[in-house]
């Protein structure tokens, strides 16, 4: 039963009281009659009420047993959201924070509690905000997980680089509510493909100088055997000169 119906009865049950009273104050000869009448009425109300109360008692346990079960997932969501090792962030659609993780505060550099009611925007470099705030209005209608690359540039500190996902929360009337950030550093992965990238490229010019060297080498080669060919012919030549001489 619910409280606006538990009240309704009680009103009901009073009023039926009322009458009862107003019946015997009006009607004395008959307030022998009425009152076993009123009595039984009164327990009957009471009865109702007991009833009514024990089911409300259930109903407040039912309430409160859910009520700590929900409170004991939102505490375990709040330990995995804080412990995750990637920077989450809530946000309002136009990009302002509602939560922020431990890894979230440490890529940003402020505070965790401090993150709350701050733009997203302030994060990212001059240079990158029109962009940054153009994907913000893609993702106002964009029904599917977005990904790309960002700069966070912090309040003190380096810049970040840094990969994004981003998912869009709706209500009902699927507006969007809230954006649900995911920041994973990449700042030494991208160092490492730039060194892999540069000894690539070392290596590429290692192997053009080997090639050229070997062509050259080659090449050589040729003119040495073109020579010893030509010398071998004109060796040939002079030994038929001196036989022909020599017969002569």
């Amino acid at each position: 039963m619910k409280p606006d119906e538990f009240a309704q009865e009680v009103g009901a049950a009073r009023w039926r009281v009322v009458g009862l009273m107003q019946r015997a104050g009006e009607v004395p000869r008959l307030a022998t009659k009425v009152l076993p009448e009123a009595f039984e009425e009164l327990n009957t109300t009471l009865e109702e009420l007991r009833v009514a109360d024990e089911e409300l008692r259930e109903q407040t346990e039912e309430l409160i047993a859910t009520r700590e079960e929900i409170d004991a997932e939102r505490e375990r969501y709040r330990e995995l959201f804080d412990s995750a090792p990637d920077g989450y962030l809530v946000t309002y659609a136009e990009g302002t924070i509602q939560e922020a993780n431990h890894a979230a505060a440490r890529l940003l550099n402020v505070q965790q509690e401090k993150l709350v009611g701050k733009p997203l925007p302030v994060f990212i470099p001059t240079s990158e905000r029109r962009a940054f705030r153009a994907h913000l209005l893609q993702l106002q209608n964009a029904d599917r997980v977005q990904e790309w690359e960002i700069t966070l540039q912090p309040r003190k500190g380096e810049a970040t680089l840094v990969a994004v996902r981003v998912t869009a929360a709706r209500d009902r009337r699927g507006r969007p509510v809230a954006l649900r950030w995911t920041f994973r550093d990449i700042t030494d992965r991208t160092r490492a493909e730039a060194q892999i990238d540069k000894l690539n490229s070392e290596l590429e010019g290692r192997i053009a100088e080997r090639t050229a060297e070997l062509e050259a080498a080659n090449q050589q080669k040729d003119e040495l055997l073109r020579r010893e060919q030509a010398a071998r012919a004109d060796a040939f030549a002079a030994l038929q000169m001196r036989d022909q001489f020599i017969s002569v």
